[in-house]
């Protein structure tokens, strides 16, 4: 079951530094499925992740707004993937960013570690991550 990502742990994609978001995000070149009201997007590389979202590399327009659903893949073959419903909340002209919506407890362990991972300050990603509502 998937249950939405609270509110008060805006963890929303930003620069490596912090930027108008309030949180982290770190390079993350990683394949993914990003499916944008049914229609698979094709072709998606992504760039950054944080906790809250991603950039997702591509050619294809995306109308701003829109509902969407991401599978992160994590292995080459093993069937493991971080699953996440979103909303696109930005257009580039090298793809499109989503905010996260909901996500289910085992992806969010994967995701978390994924940030964790990825992170140059991983020290600053779980001070994020314990004290959500202070900036």
């Amino acid at each position: 079951m998937i249950s939405a990502i609270n509110q008060e742990r805006d963890f929303a994609v930003s620069p490596m530094d912090q930027d108008r978001r309030g949180r982290t995000r770190v390079d993350y070149r990683g394949r993914a499925e990003v499916w944008v009201e049914g229609t698979r997007i094709p072709e998606v590389v992504l760039r950054d992740i944080s906790v809250k979202g991603l950039f997702a590399e591509t050619k294809e327009k995306v109308e701003s707004g829109r509902p969407c659903e991401v599978v992160i893949l994590l292995g080459p073959s093993d069937g493991q993937a971080v699953r996440v419903e979103g909303r696109v909340s930005r257009l580039e002209n090298s793809g499109f960013a989503i905010s996260f919506k909901a996500i289910d407890p085992d992806s969010y362990a994967h995701l978390r570690n994924i940030v964790l991972y990825n992170a140059e300050e991983p020290e600053k990603i779980e001070e994020e991550l314990i004290h959500p509502g202070i900036k």
